[in-house]
């Protein structure tokens, strides 16, 4: 098996993991569950690991377009910044999980065209649509603890909310356990 069709599949397993995750925490979010999920957004501990993890994927991208004097910086960059943004930073949590949804939807783009997976333009869309999630999320970091209310008040929303992101996770799973097609060359 060709190496880059196992890392897209890795890719599509790990894009499967948070979508589910998503999908379960709004699916938890009860009048009783609220108070509890409520702060999550908020835990800078779950930010800082989750924005070591966004870091350590995007620095390889970044040093590919980065300026030539600014290459030595980025890793010392990269491990410094959560922690700084843990204390500076509202919503660290939301703001790293819209930056993981993001950079996992431009390697499910780019990982399943480059193995030319069968099916890849469906995924593609289903890619964008979850990274546009994640730039709203990043950008509008309270948006989180505002869909964890919605979920928990409005039954139709939780369910909703629930099914899509359990649809893209059942998608990009399928995706990863069938999904072959040739190599690029």
């Amino acid at each position: 098996m060709d190496d880059r069709l196992v890392a897209a599949r890795i890719v599509l397993m790990i894009a499967a993991v948070i979508a589910e995750a998503l999908g379960t925490l709004l699916h938890l979010s009860t009048e009783e569950c609220l108070p509890r999920l409520e702060p999550l957004p908020r835990n800078r501990a779950a930010g800082v690991v989750l924005g070591y993890i966004a870091l350590v994927m995007c620095v390889p991208h970044a040093e590919v377009v980065a300026p030539d004097f600014l290459v030595p910086f980025l890793w010392p960059i990269a491990l410094i910044a959560p922690w700084v943004c843990a204390f500076y930073v509202d919503n660290p949590t939301a703001r790293a999980v819209g930056g993981l949804m993001i950079l996992f939807a431009y390697e499910v783009v780019h990982r399943t065209f480059e193995c030319r997976f069968y099916g890849a333009p469906v995924l593609a869309v289903a890619a964008w649509g979850f990274g546009i999630a994640g730039i709203w999320l990043s950008g509008y970091p309270v948006s989180m603890r505002d869909a964890l209310r919605l979920a928990a008040r409005r039954r139709w929303f939780r369910h909703a909310a629930s099914g899509i992101f359990w649809g893209l996770a059942l998608l990009f799973t399928v995706a990863a356990v069938v999904g072959r097609g040739g190599t690029a060359r």
